[in-house]
């Protein structure tokens, strides 16, 4: 009844002829269809209209065409004057006639209108953006799902109504339902609709709050299609593994340590990495496979994490510029506890789905710290534990620096008596040896000293990440450094060792006291330095 005889647009009650009317239609009219009267018993008072948001645009009516022309009298010419030739008139073209357009608040309801009838809507782009506008609305957070994850899953390109495109992507379709009619409709109504009164206004903005709702449920169903929930049903936590993947990094880089207060850690995570005094390529390959892995990431993820966590406010007053950003630490806090109690990283979903690259990056990372933790921290400790073992053994109960200096004199003596003997072994050894020599100085002997009495003690963290952390504040580089200068030096006194025999043996046709003689030179030239077998 109200589509025929009312107009469908209106919801107000008002007076004419002395009638009540709703929506334009009368009273008399619902009592003959046997109707209840839904309208007031009063006429409303409509409110004073508000300046339009949109100024009409004015047709130009065209000019009569029957209508003559006002010319000017032509000018008498002087006499004697020669008569110049008349110069034609050019009139100007009238424009064409204009028909009356439908104004646009009519052209979108009706092309509204239509689609919800024929599944096909005019206008589709323009009634896309639209629904972005509407859908940017939602709070993410209700859903719940990050800002950032949000923005990047529900975008202008992705958000369509039904039959605006042939196209077979994932897009986030609304179908043509009348609740998705009407709430487009009151969106643009209430727009667009300059003299629109307190009533129309309140029917429309139901209309619209009842799409909200009911599109806030597509949305969320919509990214539990692209990021696929839990093992147990929940919806995955990217902050956390974000989080947690930066933290990994941190402790492995040396940053930080597992056993650090907890806003120091946190700190850690949010700002961006400075230079680290370790060196990566000292330690085993599976820690150095981690370090590689996040290496091309840890920026963007710091980025996003920070998006994720900021209030877009800041300590200052007035929240604007001044101050530090404001960020919600309790994603942060809980992920960091939970991840230095068991080592591990929260779960993530099972498979990629419809994630944006960089969440999918996260994942796999993810999955990659879950398999290879345990090994970075078995492989590391072996390694560390297997060279503080070989350097002990070859300083012989000596400090670093006596060792390498007695090993220096020892070499240096012997290549002077033998100078053509073991010349590579020799050189190979002058050059570890100046290498050596500043970090000597800057205390590398007595960290690598300190590290060795650590592991003869068993003074070792037990958990992983304890262990992890622990681990990395070790001078990794000075060991590999000072072994290999050791090493080197055994190498050449073992060479010069065997040339000094082959001297002993050739002697052989002389004295006692010669051979005597020769050993009191080479034992003088190492000031008693004793050569193991």
């Amino acid at each position: 009844m109200l589509t025929y005889w009312a107009n469908p647009t209106r919801a107000d009650t008002e007076s004419v002829d002395g009638e009540l009317t709703f929506a334009g239609a009368c009273r008399s009219i619902f009592e003959a269809f046997g109707l209840p009267w839904i309208g007031g018993n009063a006429a409303d008072i409509s409110a004073a209209p508000c300046a339009p948001l949109i100024v009409p645009q004015p047709i130009i009516a065209p000019t009569p065409g029957g209508e003559p022309e006002e010319t000017e009298p032509a000018a008498t010419p002087r006499p004697g004057t020669p008569l110049r030739p008349a110069r034609p008139v050019v009139t100007a073209p009238k424009p064409k006639r204009l028909m009356p357009n439908k104004n646009e608040l009519e052209q979108l309801r009706e092309q509204i209108r239509t689609w919800s009838t024929s599944g096909t809507i005019e206008n589709g782009a323009k009634w896309n953006d639209i629904l972005y506008l509407i859908a940017e609305q939602i709070d993410p957070r209700s859903i719940p799902v990050t800002p950032p994850l949000f923005s990047k899953l529900i975008t202008p390109e992705m958000v369509k109504l039904q039959g605006t495109t042939t196209r077979s992507l994932d897009y986030f379709t609304l179908p043509a339902e009348p609740w998705v009619r009407n709430g487009l409709e009151a969106f643009v109504s209430l727009r667009q609709d300059t003299g629109m009164t307190l009533a129309d206004a309140e029917y429309n903005r139901r209309n619209l709050a009842t799409m909200m709702r009911r599109l806030e449920r597509s949305v969320a169903a919509f990214i539990d299609r692209k990021v696929t929930r839990l093992a147990d049903g929940t919806r995955w936590a990217p902050a956390k593994t974000f989080a947690q993947i930066l933290l990994a990094r941190a402790y492995l880089r040396g940053a930080t340590r597992a056993d650090a207060p907890l806003v120091d850690q946190i700190r850690a995570v949010l700002s961006d990495e400075g230079l680290s005094e370790t060196d990566f390529s000292a330690r085993c390959m599976p820690w150095q496979e981690w370090l590689t892995a996040t290496k091309g990431f840890h920026e963007r993820l710091r980025v996003e994490l920070r998006a994720m966590v900021s209030l877009h406010l800041t300590d200052a007053g007035g929240g604007s510029g001044g101050g530090s950003a404001l960020v919600d630490a309790s994603d942060l806090a809980a992920a960091i506890v939970q991840f230095n109690e068991s080592g591990k990283f929260d779960p993530v979903p099972e498979e990629n789905g419809g994630l944006p690259d960089l969440y999918r990056k996260a994942r796999e990372l993810a999955q990659h710290w879950g398999e290879k933790r345990l090994q970075i921290e078995r492989t590391e400790f072996s390694q560390i534990k297997s060279r503080s073992e070989g350097v002990s053994e070859l300083l012989r109960g000596k400090d670093t620096a006596t060792h390498v200096a007695r090993l220096d004199r020892c070499i240096t003596g012997i290549a002077e008596q033998l100078p053509s003997a073991a010349i590579a072994k020799v050189q190979a050894w002058k050059q570890a040896y100046v290498r050596l020599g500043p970090k000597l100085g800057e205390g590398a002997g007595t960290r690598i000293e300190e590290l060795i009495f650590a592991l003869e003690d068993e003074e070792l963290p037990t958990k992983l990440l304890p262990r992890l952390t622990w681990l990395a504040q070790q001078p990794a580089r000075d060991l590999e450094d000072v072994l290999t200068t050791l090493q080197a030096g055994e190498r050449a006194v073992e060479e010069l060792r065997d040339h000094a025999r082959d001297c002993v043996r050739e002697a052989g046709s002389g004295s006692l006291d010669d051979v005597e003689a020769v050993g009191r030179t080479i034992r003088s030239a190492v000031d008693d330095f004793e050569i193991e077998e």
